[in-house]
């Protein structure tokens, strides 16, 4: 079964920051279970782009940016 996390984030760095670090240390492989975690970035202009970047090496993580 996948597991799909959608988070939204406008202007939430730091607590974009923390989520993700706790999401990521989690042990979900336990059960079995797949998942994916996406972030839409809703054109924020603080360092929500550079933190998004940081966590790509996750091959569960994908960040999604709108300009609007």
């Amino acid at each position: 079964m996948m597991i799909s996390v959608v988070v939204c984030t406008f202007n939430r760095c730091a607590m974009l920051k923390r989520m993700l670090d706790i999401f990521f240390a989690q042990d979900f492989g336990a059960h079995g279970e797949s998942y994916e975690l996406i972030v839409v970035n809703n054109a924020s202009t603080d360092a929500t782009d550079p933190i998004c970047q940081s966590f790509a090496h996750h091959g569960t993580f994908r960040s999604i940016t709108e300009n609007t």
